[in-house]
């Protein structure tokens, strides 16, 4: 399969959900896809960047706002040749993912609690991640998904990790 030619230069966009539900994840995703298609984003990078997206907004539609009338999720997305930065801000209840409880994958799986893979997975496919709570501002968690390197349109080279 042909990876899709990048772009030389930055390409970035944002969303805003003023009152973000689990109903919104579907609209979430189909910006994320078009984003990808306008910055010629590949498949396989495609596919982590909407997972990772749906963890962390889910999260913080299901447990942030959990206690509370929804509020406010803003997405910033931008991506060069090389990487995608995306940026997720929200006003839910702090929560920092480093504090995440990490599941226990050597069970099994009929012993397994229901959920809390969802960090586990963005740690994944994601390269770099970062939380910040600011008390006036609220949450804010960036991700960087480095992209797949290719040397042409058609062999994928392998994945370079920071």
């Amino acid at each position: 399969m042909a990876i899709p030619q990048r772009r030389q230069s930055l390409t970035c966009d944002m969303v805003s959900l003023p009152s973000a539900r689990l109903a919104d994840i579907g609209a979430l995703l189909d910006f994320v896809d078009g984003f990808c298609e306008q910055a010629a984003i590949g498949a396989e990078d495609q596919f982590d960047l909407r997972l990772a997206i749906e963890e962390v907004a889910a999260n913080v539609m299901m447990h942030g706002y959990a206690q509370r009338a929804p509020g406010p999720l803003e997405m910033a997305i931008c991506a060069d040749r090389e990487q995608v930065t995306v940026t997720i801000s929200d006003r839910a209840e702090p929560f920092d993912p480093q504090f995440a409880p990490l599941p226990d994958l050597s069970a099994p799986v009929e012993q397994r609690e229901i959920g809390g893979l969802g960090w586990h997975l963005v740690k994944q496919v994601v390269d770099q991640l970062a939380y910040r709570y600011d008390p006036t501002y609220g949450n804010t968690v960036t991700f960087v998904k480095h992209l797949t390197v290719t040397t042409d349109e058609s062999s994928p080279s392998p994945r370079s990790r920071l």
